[in-house]
């Protein structure tokens, strides 16, 4: 089955074009013009039929929980009014807990539900009819009978969206195949023909492995236009904020305006490439939300609107990257680290890295930290400078352990070049660190050779 192709070159040639444009909206660092914030959120509820909320604003999302949770602990719950007996307590006590309790669930669920949720299901009515016409467009591509072997060849090595097939033949070079995306050569012995006769027997089986593929394939087409190379604002945020904080978040999720920035790429070039069809007014409010406003949390009646960062520092790669700096930085203080585009606290982020200690792996404990140092340092590094028990060696190999570090990256694989005397060695996870020679398939599996290279 030829491999079909879903936009055409031109088409594809004009991706960047639209992650650029959003990007540089979710990158920005100019403060909001709340005139024009307040006009967004109010469009935005308006357009879903919704009551306008009063706006506030602050200055960065911690500032923005404080004043919401101090709204939602003023919040009155309903007024339970137990029937008390002659000792003062509820002469049925399981009736008037449960009362009580599902008084508060209601309350929360009211708050939770009546707050954010028109905004969600802005991005859902615009998102829904562009989202139709692309599973209408891949349905009329493929064929109206599919084997096994189709499926697995367009699921897999078709990663590029919906055009004319006979487009192809002439672009057929830069296809990737099913072999390179594998890594490997498919056996002539695996017979697809035989694997697909085992399934006439399941009921509706056409039906089923067009709607997995179609499926996969939308996902993908999906992925490819709006791209992978967003920053995680909310991961990083909520990694620095306290569990009560967190679970705050939980039961009043935020919008996020770059998690809204990713659809709106897909939507803005599906309307203006492909030519598919959106609501206008609710695409329009949509907008305005991403253009005109940072965070916004929301209950019932109220939406607190953040500012964005003065600074956001990002790497080549759109991922957070900064040397002894804040990588989001906002007007209040409120300040964020990262390393490997994961959130760090400030008595690390703040230090360059050619200052950070060995000592420091020692004297950490939350372990995702811990393991952040320890990759930064390396397993070579670590391994001589930090106490270790050998437990088993084989040959050039040798698998220890550090004495005083309890992560799972506290085992080490050495390999001493018997010619050379050159040492290498990698972290050996511990659900393989059972055994030398598990370890020793791990890392020649995971490593490539310049890092630890196999026995020629």
């Amino acid at each position: 089955m030829t491999q079909i192709q879903f936009l055409t070159p031109e088409q594809t040639a004009l991706i960047p074009e639209y992650q650029e444009k959003w990007r540089r909206v979710y990158l920005s660092t100019q403060p909001i013009e709340q005139v024009r914030a307040v006009a967004a959120i109010k469009g935005a509820y308006s357009v879903m039929k919704q009551p306008e909320p009063e706006v506030v604003f602050c200055s960065s999302p911690q500032a923005a929980l404080t004043i919401l949770e101090a709204h939602v602990a003023k919040a009155d719950l309903p007024n339970v009014d137990p029937d008390l007996g002659p000792d003062g307590f509820p002469r049925d006590f399981s009736k008037t807990f449960l009362q009580t309790a599902l008084s508060i669930i209601t309350i929360k669920k009211k708050l939770q539900l009546a707050g954010i949720k028109p905004l969600h299901d802005l991005l859902q009515a615009v998102l829904r009819r562009p989202q139709k016409q692309i599973a209408k467009h891949i349905n009329r591509r493929l064929p109206k009978d599919v084997s096994v072997k189709d499926i697995f060849e367009q699921g897999f090595s078709s990663t590029r969206p919906l055009s004319d097939t006979q487009n192809h033949a002439e672009d057929e070079g830069n296809a990737q195949s099913f072999d390179d995306f594998l890594g490997f050569e498919i056996s002539p012995e695996l017979d697809f023909s035989l694997i697909d006769s085992l399934f006439p027997l399941f009921p509706g089986k056409n039906f089923f492995l067009r709607l997995w593929l179609k499926g996969w394939i939308q996902g993908t087409l999906m992925m490819q236009i709006y791209g992978f190379s967003h920053p995680p604002f909310k991961n990083l945020v909520r990694s620095a904020l306290s569990a009560q904080e967190n679970m705050f978040l939980q039961e009043n999720p935020p919008i996020v305006t770059s998690e809204l920035v990713t659809m709106c790429t897909f939507i803005d070039f599906v309307k203006s490439v492909l030519k598919f069809p959106v609501p206008e007014q609710k695409w329009a409010a949509l907008q305005g939300l991403v253009k005109y406003c940072g965070w916004i949390l929301a209950v019932d009646g109220l939406c607190v609107v953040c500012d964005c960062p003065t600074h956001i520092r990002t790497n080549e790669k759109h991922e957070f990257y900064a040397d002894g700096e804040p990588v989001l930085q906002y007007s209040d203080g409120f300040s964020l680290y990262a390393h490997d585009n994961a959130f760090i606290p400030e008595k690390y982020g703040s230090v360059p890295v050619s200052e950070w200690q060995i000592q420091w792996v020692l004297e950490e404990k939350n372990a995702a930290w811990q393991n952040a140092l320890m990759q930064e340092f390396g397993a070579a590094r670590l391994y001589q400078a930090l106490a270790t028990t050998e437990i088993e060696a084989s040959g050039r190999y040798t698998l220890l352990s550090f004495d005083d570090v309890n992560t799972r990256n506290a085992y080490v694989l050495r390999q001493v070049d018997n010619e050379t005397g050159e040492i290498y060695a990698v972290f050996s996870p511990q659900y393989v660190a059972r055994s030398i020679q598990t370890a020793i398939q791990h890392a020649h599996h995971t490593y490539d050779e310049s890092v630890f290279p196999q026995p020629k």
